[in-house]
């Protein structure tokens, strides 16, 4: 099931999601309180949607809207978007992603999804087309 995300919820994402999201992939020193006010922020807001399995959180992804400085159309981004690793391969992410493309579709958005996994293959090719996405570059990360 996906939901928004609640204030309950809060000290689970942060534990489970992005503590091991930040050991992934952080790029810098984590500050907990930081980060704690940018997630309660967000969850206030709306922008946090959970999947959850038997009742408990399985996976998570944030949004926020990024108007274009030369169209008419905003881009709906992930500020993080993180399945459990337990969860991993069970269709939690590709049930947070329809539910991510359903949110842009309905805001007349362009969904841009950033996805990092050191250590990890990228899906490309045909696997991004079926989930209804194509590459669009990549990232580099200074050495």
């Amino acid at each position: 099931m996906i939901r928004l995300a609640e204030a309950e919820d809060i000290g689970f994402l942060f534990e489970e999601l992005l503590l091991p999201f930040h050991a992934e992939n952080g790029l810098a020193p984590l500050n907990e309180q930081k980060t704690l006010d940018w997630l309660s922020g967000m969850v206030n807001e709306g922008r946090v949607l959970v999947a959850t399995r038997g009742g408990k959180i399985a996976g998570a992804i944030g949004m926020r809207e990024m108007p274009l400085s030369y169209a008419d159309k905003s881009l709906l981004c992930d500020e993080f978007f993180y399945v459990r690793m337990e969860w991993r391969g069970e269709s939690v992410g590709r049930q947070l992603r329809q539910a991510f493309t359903k949110i842009a579709a309905a805001g007349d958005q362009i969904g841009l999804l950033t996805v990092l996994n050191p250590g990890r293959v990228a899906k490309r090719g045909r696997v991004c087309d079926l989930i209804g996405f194509i590459p669009f570059g990549y990232v580099l990360r200074l050495t």
